[in-house]
């Protein structure tokens, strides 16, 4: 390989680095084995190692270049032929495949965010708080507790009329959809299924705010909010009753 060529190999492996997996800068794939590993790392270091190149004068920016890529692909051999960190960093792999952070900061933030906008929810204060879980998702979009409460915001949000029901019926949908979508597909959120409750009570259908309710309370048991609105609702239903037996008595 002649200094041209080298240099050219240089500056593809720099490209390669900014941005690849240990993986990828060894030329593996996922599944690779020790063997693999250290016949793909001996090819690059090959390339790389100044003893190659001895009869060139190699220029010292490209040595200094040199140097830096072999120590990335020599961290990328570490942490591979290492089992404790190589299942660390493929767990790693594996949350940032699903769109979770890795950057411990950032999870943070994004909890920080959630739990301020919840605190708002219960103060009312829902324009602040769409805003809060919105940021909360844009961090981390695959915690679906963060979505629940986005679209309950969105609800709270909506124009209602003096009974208190929505009267934008599209918007109403639009948000149930969303809910029923994070319920299915998240079957241990119970706050979807309280929220999508919530939306059922506000349109006056009880029996389908009540199977919500249910169902959030077998998700969690401890639930707070599905106990007291089944509590209400059977209430409510127990008063029907009531006054429906009464007026059958006297009007005989």
């Amino acid at each position: 390989m002649d200094l041209n060529q080298l240099h050219n190999a240089v500056a593809t492996l720099e490209r390669k680095v900014g941005d690849a997996t240990h993986y990828e800068i060894l030329g593996l794939q996922r599944g690779a084995d020790e063997a693999d590993i250290k016949a793909a790392f001996h090819r690059v270091a090959r390339m790389l190692h100044i003893d190659n190149y001895a009869r060139h004068e190699i220029p010292q920016d490209l040595r200094v270049r040199m140097e830096a890529v072999m120590g990335e692909v020599s961290r990328a051999r570490q942490v591979l032929s290492d089992p404790a960190q190589r299942e660390e960093y493929d767990a790693m792999l594996s949350l940032a495949e699903r769109g979770v952070p890795t950057d411990v900061g950032k999870i943070f933030e994004a909890d920080s965010l959630f739990k301020g906008g919840v605190r708002l929810v219960d103060r009312g204060v829902f324009d602040e708080a769409r805003k809060r879980f919105q940021a909360a998702v844009d961090i981390n979009p695959t915690e679906p507790d963060y979505w629940a409460y986005l679209r309950w915001a969105e609800f709270c949000l909506l124009e209602s009329d003096k009974r208190g029901r929505p009267t934008e019926p599209a918007s109403v949908e639009r948000i149930r959809r969303h809910l029923q979508k994070l319920a299915d597909e998240n079957p241990k959120c119970d706050d979807a299924q309280v929220f999508l409750g919530h939306i059922a009570k506000a349109e006056a259908d009880e029996a389908v705010a009540l199977k919500h309710y249910k169902a959030a309370l077998r998700i969690n048991r401890d639930n707070v909010a599905a106990q007291s609105n089944i509590r209400l609702l059977k209430q409510r239903e127990k008063k029907k009753s009531e006054s429906g037996f009464f007026a059958k008595l006297f009007n005989r």
